[in-house]
């Protein structure tokens, strides 16, 4: 599933794990640098030249894959690949695409996503719902209705993984899985084995230099590949290690601790982007600056925005809206000019002209490949550890035995059909006496509503000349009205489910054991039985069985 946001790649809040979707980036902007409304125009316009319609993910890492000197770009709606004279090497074809890794790149076509050489031939079908970039020689790969499967080069499937929610790329020999079923972290090699699973931690993230962040009682620590506590959560928020550091937040403030736990720099800024081993990217006050890697300044604070200078020299630097780019003193080696840019890459930077059109420029700011593109995109060396999928899996056979289990024995949730007063029914499911309707979570996916249909009322005296309608819990149930309704992954299905439950039922109306009668009727959503112990007629105006429509 893509989306056209920036998500931070491995930086995500615990309440967010669950909830979100993937979203598939190249060039990430720090999550711990705090936008303001003065840097959100500069911001807007670089992830939009830097991130526009791509698939698959970065964060940093000390090793990466094997990259390619091919630059996706797109010509209109369409992407396609270009080497560094401009000249398409892959026409523009795909309605989506991720830099070459492992010598392979993710495109979407049609819908549909799969892999393609540097030659442009397909080397998967397009088939696929979801997938990531390779790293370390893997992806993940969804199929429509299918879990996450760890595939290699070749397209061989290592391993499926029908319990997974999420699964991300591999980072540091491991790849994170994250359960459907519950808070559950688990961490598979590249054969698929498990080699560690923790609780107890609201959140987890991927490894780094063999530790990974998690989070307890609401705070960041780190633990090592045994599952070792060994940075004490403490922190507000931390990052991935990177050369032996990490960047933590400490009461609104930024700063740098070693894999030791060791305050490399005191937290004191207001937000830090690393840049290798030659210092970091910091914020203070919306300004951005420089400092090295002792935490001393060596540029002040002066920019809307500033960019880790990459594999070069030059750091990308906004300023009233344009781009440009200073050296390691903070001076302008080329005068902020341009709409959107990206930082160098092999002594080249994409850049856009005052029309929109993006190019290359070398980095006295002349044009080597002139603006003709609409999008273009550098590809980069790190790894995509941030990229993941997730699973589409729905279990239909499981759900159709969950739903006919309901009715196990000709009764409704061990309730009989005949002569099934209401007070059993409110006992069951503990509700107070004039109750008539109960709700239970069979799955994750499906919910069921069990409502009790019946004239509950007595005439009884009321101690003059009339009478009054009390109610009595002790007059029988006429016929149960039973709602499942499908939930999560689930929606949608319910024809599947539908037709799974016919394979036992037989037909939309009938008889399970001697005395329990029903009329079935679904949609894409819900699946109802009218439950009773006599036959139960059909109107002329009624239908029965599936209809194409889902509740509202």
């Amino acid at each position: 599933m893509l989306t056209f946001a920036a998500r931070a790649t491995e930086f995500l809040p615990p309440a967010t794990e669950k909830t979100v979707v993937p979203v598939h980036i190249f060039y990430t902007v720090n999550p711990n640098i705090r936008t303001t409304m003065k840097q959100t125009s500069c911001l807007r316009a670089s992830l939009l030249a830097a991130l526009a319609l791509t698939l698959g993910g970065c964060a940093k890492d000390s090793a990466g894959p094997e990259t390619s000197d091919l630059i996706p770009a797109s010509t209109g709606d369409r992407w396609g690949f270009i080497d560094r004279t401009g000249k398409y090497v892959v026409n523009p074809q795909y309605e989506a695409v991720s830099p070459y890794s492992d010598g392979l790149a993710l495109v979407r076509k049609n819908g549909r996503l799969g892999f393609i050489d540097e030659a442009g031939d397909s080397v998967t079908a397009f088939a696929y719902q979801d997938a990531t970039p390779f790293a370390d020689g893997r992806t993940w790969t969804v199929l429509p209705n299918g879990a996450p499967s760890l595939i290699d080069t070749e397209g061989t499937i290592i391993c499926t993984l029908t319990d997974a929610e999420q699964a991300y790329s591999l980072s540091d020999g491991l790849a994170k899985v994250t359960s459907a079923t519950s808070d559950t972290v688990r961490y598979v090699d590249k054969a698929g084995k498990t080699e560690l699973t923790l609780t107890g931690f609201t959140w987890a993230g991927s490894f780094s230099e063999g530790l990974a962040p998690v989070v307890k009682d609401g705070k960041y620590g780190y633990v090592d590949k045994d599952g070792r506590v060994v940075i004490a959560p403490t922190y507000d928020t931390a990052s991935d290690f990177t050369d032996g550091k990490a960047v933590v937040q400490l009461n609104d403030k930024y700063g740098v601790v070693d894999t030791e736990g060791r305050s490399v720099i005191a937290p004191q800024f207001d937000g830090m982007t690393p840049d290798g081993t030659r210092g970091y990217v910091v914020e203070v006050a919306d300004c951005y600056g420089y400092c090295d890697p002792e935490g001393r300044l060596t540029v002040n604070p002066q920019f809307d925005w500033l960019s880790p200078a990459g594999d070069g020299e030059l750091m990308l630097a906004c300023q009233n809206e344009l781009y440009g780019y200073v050296d390691r003193e903070g001076q302008w080696v080329i005068n902020p000019q341009y709409p959107s840019a990206q930082p160098f890459s092999q002594r080249q930077a994409i850049a856009s002209a005052a029309n929109g059109t993006m190019g290359l420029i070398d980095e006295t700011g002349a044009w080597v490949v002139a603006p003709q593109f609409d999008r273009m995109l550098f590809p980069v060396a790190d790894r995509p550890t941030g990229a993941f999928v997730v699973s589409d899996y729905f279990d239909v056979e499981g759900t159709a035995a969950a739903v006919l289990a309901f009715f196990e024995g000709g009764t409704v949730d061990g309730l009989p059909v005949k002569d099934c007063q209401l007070a059993r029914f409110t006992a069951q499911y503990e509700l107070d006496s004039t109750s008539t309707r109960a709700e239970r979570i069979l799955t994750p996916t499906l919910g069921v509503r069990v409502e009790a249909e019946g004239d509950f009322y007595a005439e009884v005296s009321d101690g003059w000349w009339g009478t009054v309608q009390r109610h009595d819990a002790q007059r029988p149930i006429d016929s149960f009205t039973v709602t499942f309704a499908l939930t999560g992954r689930g929606m949608g299905k319910g024809r599947s489910v539908y037709d799974a439950v016919l394979k036992t039922l037989k037909s939309d109306t009938g008889t399970i054991g001697t005395d329990l009668h029903y009329v079935l009727r679904a949609t894409d959503g819900y699946m109802t039985f009218t439950v009773s112990s006599e036959s139960i007629p059909v109107g002329m105006n009624e239908t029965t069985g599936f209809a194409e429509s889902t509740y509202e």
